[in-house]
């Protein structure tokens, strides 16, 4: 029976009274498709995320928040894969970019037919500050997403549209704070806020979001539930009518596009799987729950995320002096999550809180210098959990390695 405890009660509380209550506004990227998220990422590490969306819109929420479904519209179904990239320059600095492309079917009396082509494009950098609750931290972002089609010509040829046309700047922030950990996993919230400046005349937004997640802390089932949607500020100084027709005129009915003044509140649950090597394999669904001027949609992503590692790094040599007491195989580790797995516990002196530094092992069995330093943060009987707390050299930390206790 796995032991719960939580670290801050009163954060605990906080958060789940904002996810029952569904307290948040979210900008998104494309306006409607992606949500305002956080892409930081450890330094000299790629990750790669490859998702498939499938958004599927047959009625709209009116200007009263009731849903609504046009005489022209039967149903707006829009797939969309997307490739997103993001680099750790630093510790604290990551740059991030993603690569859309859309294939869109329309059964309207409005523009039937289909279209497809890039859809909005984004380029993002994002600033990571620890603060001093252990395993909190807050990263700052800020983005841009730009359109890279031209509705002039879907206009002319009368076929759906692939975005509103805006360029939409965002920043804001992202705060995660753990709430319970077990010993299988950790229970953690991420709350963020913004603001979202849109082109073309486009009111502007309040980003916002509030994710309840679980994470194993090697290997194993991921779970996370959110809260998303937008809130306008409503400063659209076009004509509202006239600029709702043209909207519903370019997606076949559906808000989709050009909707002006437009705020949405969704709820997402997510589900994957997390291997090893930090690679992720999930499944997620989208619901609107309340709309203004927006389309109401289901959108069902399945994605892949995986880590690659940058290996032009120097071999550290400050620890030629340090001496250690214990030494230990790693059984696991997770990178994303900061944590390894050692073979010796409890039944071998090891208590929480004791410092262990860990140690490459080349092909040859031969030990290199030490790449990592970290915390006892669980002790077994027979294994303990170390939390690394430095990195001395951004490499795999892999189960061939050793973990040595330091004389303290």
């Amino acid at each position: 029976m796995s032991k719960l405890y939580c670290r801050y009660p009163h954060l605990c509380l906080w958060f789940i009274f904002l996810w029952l209550f569904h307290f948040s506004p979210v900008a998104k990227a494309d306006f409607f498709l992606h949500s305002w998220e956080n892409q930081h990422e450890k330094k000299s590490f790629w990750k790669i995320q490859l998702e498939g969306n499938n958004y599927i819109a047959p009625s709209n929420w009116d200007e009263t928040g009731k849903i609504f479904k046009p005489n022209t519209l039967q149903g707006y179904n829009r797939i969309q894969p997307d490739l997103l990239l993001a680099f750790g320059i630093t510790g604290h600095l990551s740059l991030f970019g993603r690569i859309s492309w859309a294939y869109i079917q329309q059964t309207s009396t409005l523009r039937p037919g289909t279209g497809f082509g890039f859809a909005d494009q984004t380029l993002g950098a994002n600033y990571r500050m620890k603060l001093p609750k252990e395993d909190s931290f807050i990263d700052f972002q800020i983005q841009g997403d730009i359109p890279f089609y031209d509705n002039t010509i879907s206009d002319t040829q009368l076929t759906p549209a692939l975005g509103d046309g805006s360029i939409d700047f965002t920043g804001g922030f992202f705060a995660t704070f753990p709430l319970c950990t077990i010993q299988t996993g950790i229970l953690s919230g991420v709350f963020g806020a913004g603001y979202t400046y849109r082109t073309a005349g486009f009111s502007s937004a309040i980003p916002g979001s509030f994710v309840l997640q679980y994470a194993p802390q090697f290997e194993g089932l991921f779970l996370s539930i959110a809260t998303l949607g937008i809130g306008s500020l409503r400063s659209d100084p076009n004509n509202l009518t006239t600029n709702q027709t043209l909207a519903a005129s370019r997606s076949g009915g559906s808000y989709f596009t050009s909707s002006t003044q437009a705020s949405l509140l969704q709820i997402r649950a997510e589900a994957g799987y997390h291997f090893k090597n930090s690679t992720n394999f999930y499944l997620s669904f989208t619901q609107t729950i309340w709309g203004q001027n927006a389309p109401n949609a289901l959108n069902i992503a399945l994605g892949l995320q995986f880590q690659l590692q940058n290996h032009q790094q120097t071999e550290p040599t400050r620890f030629n002096t340090v001496n250690y007491s214990l030494e230990a195989n790693i059984l696991a580790s997770n990178d994303r999550l900061n944590l390894v797995k050692i073979d010796k516990g409890s039944q071998d002196g090891i208590e929480v809180g004791q410092i262990f530094d860990i140690f490459s092992v080349n092909k040859e069995k031969f030990l290199g210098n030490a790449i990592a330093r970290g915390r006892v943060s669980h002790v077994k009987l027979g294994e303990a959990a170390i939390e690394i707390t430095e990195y001395y050299r951004e490499i795999w930390i892999e189960e061939s390695f050793i973990a040595k206790r330091l004389i303290q």
